[in-house]
């Protein structure tokens, strides 16, 4: 009886494999992100202008001019200082555009939601 050969070479044919189709936007974004690491502090520095800008007239326009509702409010604001808490710990350029573009994301729904 024959034992089985653990140490055996293994040859994989790596041409029949399927290949995962690139993500060129996700690239572009990823370029993107890793060129801003040296560009850390103006980064932040834009971001939490960008974030005061747009998140904090918003929430003084939804609250006083459309009386939005307590949990849209909570999720805006849960928003804004969660970029303020990243961007201040440090994490990594990608998360921190993430996050940023989840908060423009929630903007451009808002803003569908009252037009």
């Amino acid at each position: 009886m024959t034992t089985i050969k653990i140490h055996a070479p293994v040859y994989w044919n790596h041409k029949t494999a399927i290949q995962k189709e690139k993500s060129y936007v996700w690239d572009s974004l990823a370029t993107f992100s890793h060129r801003q690491v040296k560009n850390d502090v103006p980064m932040f520095k834009n971001l939490v202008i960008a974030q005061c800008v747009l998140f904090i007239p918003l929430l003084a326009i939804l609250m006083f001019g459309f009386h939005i509702q307590v949990g849209l409010l909570a999720v805006i604001i849960g928003l804004f200082l969660i970029n303020i808490m990243i961007e201040m710990g440090g994490s990594g350029m990608r998360t921190i555009n993430g996050i940023f573009a989840l908060g423009i994301l929630n903007l451009l729904m808002l803003a569908m939601l009252l037009v």
